[in-house]
């Protein structure tokens, strides 16, 4: 989400370093307080999450601008980029991430 709104926001015009993150910031404030007005999770989940998803996100944002302004002289490539990274976070394997498909039934 942070790498689409950097890039996003950083392809229309330049943007500064300090226009993208506002912009990132405001993204995952609104997000986060859907969430808690859709009631999807509560205000303490929320409030643990936001440290790390802000880091996380505007690390993305910060890639998502670079891409963007580094895509004004090749725009092709520079929307391929943002097009493929969904895709290889899909793909990731689920060992690499810690999650894994294995269910475990209980024994009695």
């Amino acid at each position: 989400m942070g790498a689409l709104t950097g890039f996003l926001f950083n392809r229309g015009y330049a943007a500064t370093l300090r226009e993208t993150i506002v912009v990132a910031t405001g993204m995952f404030l609104v997000v986060a307080g859907a969430f808690l007005l859709l009631a999807f999770e509560g205000l303490l989940c929320i409030v643990m999450m936001l440290p790390i998803g802000m880091v996380v996100g505007l690390l993305g944002a910060l890639m998502g601008r670079s891409i963007a302004l580094w895509g004004r002289q090749a725009l092709p490539p520079a929307i391929s980029a943002m097009l493929r990274l969904p895709i290889f976070v899909a793909i990731e394997p689920a060992h690499m991430t810690g999650l894994s498909s294995t269910k475990f039934s209980r024994r009695w």
